[in-house]
């Protein structure tokens, strides 16, 4: 197919995945490819602005390992593994065990407590928290802070 304008893209992508034999995966990239593109021309998406989502893949990528999965965890902040779970247990979806794991969940990592720590090693490099000891002067908002530790972002990261 000779490609002359951005929707013959879209149409020589969909006649490849046509050839695919498996008819489920022809109907979920063939709907991916649509979609993905259809997005593209809505946002008017810049060559730049692709690098930079495309390094952000990468990095997604480069992060995860066999007990850490950075794309699901993403995918979690977007809502998306709870659509999915509502999707195939109904409206009602929330309760399952899928949707309760939350975002620190780890396969195969050790139980632990209640007020526990999900800490299991040092962080590497200059931490992103800090503990102080808030003190101050003794207006009323302040009183039952005053002597607590507290983990504050450290600003010089931002």
């Amino acid at each position: 197919m000779i490609i002359e304008t951005e929707k013959d893209v879209t149409k020589a992508v969909l006649a490849e995945l046509a050839k695919a034999p498996n008819p489920r995966l022809r109907e979920i990239m063939g709907a991916f490819v649509r979609h993905l593109h259809d997005f593209a021309r809505e946002v008017k998406l810049t060559e730049e602005e692709f690098r930079e989502a495309m390094a952000y893949v990468v990095k997604t990528g480069q992060a995860s390992n066999a007990t850490h999965n950075e794309a699901v965890l993403i995918s979690g902040s977007l809502g998306f593994s709870q659509l999915i779970v509502m999707l195939n247990n109904g409206d009602n979806g929330g309760d399952t065990d899928a949707s309760l794991l939350g975002p620190f969940w780890r396969m195969h990592s050790p139980v632990t407590p209640n007020g526990g720590s999900i800490v299991r090693s040092p962080t590497p490099g200059r931490s992103a928290v800090r503990e102080c000891l808030l003190q101050g002067p003794r207006r009323q908002a302040d009183r039952w802070r005053r002597g607590r530790r507290v983990a504050l972002l450290d600003r010089r990261l931002l």
